[in-house]
């Protein structure tokens, strides 16, 4: 018999558990083959939602797919070490060993590329219709580019490489003995000291973690800061992890004490023995499922808030003009409201300043707008008291901060060949500036009236430099849902780039349509993080299962039933299966819930948390329907032979 009739028959004989790894590596191909598509089609280039979530998207798949494809193949690989063993001691030295693995992995892996892309070929047509529906695009072509081929190659090749070197450095440092001893070690250990120590340390971070979203809600300075993320995310993963690693000993430990484990003996021991192989997956799971309830829920609270977000604008149409951008009357302004039988409530003109940061590049990007703070309060119903001879910086980004402009250090502006020293009193987001881009300038400077009238005068001394004044026109209507036409309007009388027309109504459609995107994706990810998480269980269960029929066997023969063996299955499973759902939802929840604050709380905070639940609802059910099909086959496969 050949080598090639040795390697035949082995991948043969080990058809199913091929398949299993197949189907899994084919799957995310699949997924990455498809967003690779859209994202190569030069028809969609100019698609800003698509060019900066779908790199993110992919590199996520990626790193996922490493980690995935990595445990899969390591999962597969020590479900055979007694059949390696049996090979080296028949006179196959561990360089054939290898040999024989990299061809069956060669052929797998170069099926699941021919194949994933295959299928995702298929699909992606539909997932391109789905997408351009959501983004309200038409007239778009469907492209097959090379360019998404040799990326999905090249990324997966690159890959299954790391993984054949990983699994080629594991096979050198193995021997005969270690893999026949392998296969049949159990892991676990008994309590020790320190797992009261770790256990109950991993304990106290849970709860200080609760404590920390308490604090960073209430402390302004750390909530406008993503180091509130940090503050919450380190604690808490740390202490799922000792949780895992030394509670469960603990917990045992507490339980032998009583009653409960003289009754239950059996599947406490089963439980025990099954927890310490499987701590490991349960935190990576946990930290899969925070990722799963995070990156689902968020951006479906963002989809069923976006009217809500949008009506946030202070104004239903806004925008500025200048001597020489936008230039438009009064009569000009009703003649448009006019061709539209506009209902308006309220029209109103705020006067502002631009100047600049260096005197050398007086651009437009390069201004910052000084505007009364008594004219900013009526904008934006508000009650902000400037100190004298300080200013008030709002700046211009939805993230909290600074951005470069301290509290307490002065700032130099320039305009009319004039400087002009800014203290600042305080520095942070401001609602309007941030929700509309009619301006744009990185941020406004808010001073007193009288300060506000001396600068205005100096700038414009002898009429020049009238093009650093602005006028900002804002408008209110009944409804602002009937008012569409009207913003059409205005958008093709007023077409200045650096100072768009903004308005609720579009704004509202720009929102619905990136946040139906993002969660359209978001579930996608879903889909692939909760496929995966179960191919992990599915692959660390399947691979013990030689180990679980010998165990039962040595049970039977001491008068256990297949009743007591299938409640013992159940029970361990059902802490493998649930467990990471539970930690994940609390670390998920609890990430959300700092997000929420940072991106200004209020009346979003409620939205977020329920439809976290909700997806939790819904990961819930479906881990719940997987743990039954898992125990089912598990269960039938482990005794059918006894």
């Amino acid at each position: 018999m050949t080598f090639r009739d040795v390697v035949f028959k082995n991948f043969r004989g080990n058809l199913k558990q091929y398949v299993s790894y197949f189907l899994c590596s084919t799957y995310t191909i699949m997924i990455f083959f498809m967003f690779s598509l859209l994202l190569c089609n030069q028809d969609l280039k100019d698609q800003e939602v698509l060019e900066i979530v779908f790199p993110i998207v992919m590199v996520a798949i990626a790193v996922f797919a490493v980690f995935f494809i990595t445990y899969a193949h390591t999962a597969f690989l020590k479900g055979r070490n007694k059949e390696f063993g049996i090979y080296i001691s028949l006179g196959m030295d561990i360089k054939e060993l290898k040999r024989m693995v990299t061809m069956e992995n060669t052929l797998i892996c170069s099926a699941a590329l021919v194949s994933g892309m295959a299928i995702g070929g298929l699909f992606s047509r539909l997932f391109q219709m789905i997408i351009l529906s959501l983004l309200q695009i038409e007239d778009i072509k469907y492209r097959m580019s090379y360019k998404a081929f040799l990326l999905t190659i090249g990324v997966f090749i690159a890959i299954f490489i790391v993984v054949f070197i990983l699994s080629s450095i594991r096979m050198n440092h193995t021997d005969i003995t270690s893999l026949l001893r392998e296969s049949r070690k159990r892991e676990g250990r008994e309590y020790a000291r320190k797992d009261t120590i770790f256990g109950v340390l991993g304990l106290l971070l849970l709860a200080c973690s609760i404590l920390i979203i308490q604090v960073i809600t209430k402390e302004k300075s750390i909530m406008e800061s993503p180091i509130g993320l940090l503050l919450f995310a380190v604690p808490g993963f740390t202490g799922v992890y000792l949780m895992l690693t030394y509670g469960g000993n603990l917990i045992l430990h507490l339980i032998k004490q009583s009653k409960f484990y003289f009754t239950h003996m059996l599947e406490l021991t089963e439980i025990h023995h099954r927890f310490h192989q499987n701590k490991k997956i349960i935190f990576i799971l946990s930290i899969l499922s925070t990722m799963t309830v995070f990156f689902v829920a968020s951006p479906f609270s963002l989809l069923s808030l976006s009217e809500k977000l949008a009506e946030k604008q202070s104004h239903h149409i806004e925008f500025a003009s200048t001597i020489d951008r936008n230039v438009i009357s009064e009569d000009g302004i009703h003649a448009l409201l006019d061709k539209t039988n506009a209902k308006v409530r309220e029209h109103a003109t705020i006067p502002i300043l631009f100047l600049y940061d260096s005197r050398e590049n007086q651009s437009l990007d390069q201004a910052r707008a000084i505007m009364s703070v008594e004219e900013y309060n009526k904008l934006v119903n508000a009650d902000l008291q400037v100190e004298s001879g300080k200013t008030i910086n709002i700046h211009a980004n939805w993230m909290p901060g600074t951005f470069g402009i301290e509290v307490g250090k002065t700032y130099s502006l320039y305009g009319n060949n004039q400087a002009y020293d800014f203290m600042i009193q305080s520095s942070g987001r401001g609602e309007w500036i941030v929700q509309i881009s009619t301006l744009p300038v990185k941020s406004i400077f808010l001073v007193e009236e009288s300060s506000y009238r001396k600068i205005y005068q100096e700038v414009t001394e002898g009429g020049k430099n009238t093009n650093q004044i602005a006028t900002i026109h804002t408008m209110e209507f009944e409804n602002w849902k009937d008012e569409k036409d009207t913003v059409e309007v205005f958008e093709n009388a007023l077409v200045d780039e650096t100072l768009p027309v903004v308005s609720v109504e579009k704004t509202y459609l720009v929102l619905k349509q990136g946040y139906s995107v993002f969660f359209f994706v978001a579930i996608v990810l879903g889909i692939l993080f909760f496929v995966s998480g179960g191919g992990v269980l599915y692959f660390k269960q399947f691979t013990e299962l030689a180990e679980t029929r010998k165990t039962f066997e040595r049970l039977f023969k001491i008068g256990i039933t297949e009743k007591e063996m299938r409640r013992v299955i159940g029970n361990e499973l059902r802490v493998i299966f649930f467990l990471p759902l539970v930690f994940g939802t609390f670390m998920g929840i609890g990430l959300i819930r700092i997000m929420t604050f940072m991106m200004g709380g209020g009346f979003i905070v409620a939205e977020f948390i329920r439809n976290a639940w909700i997806v939790v609802g819904i990961y819930f059910v479906s881990q719940n329907l997987f743990y039954y099909l898992t125990k089912k086959k598990y269960i039938g496969d482990a005794i059918k032979a006894q």
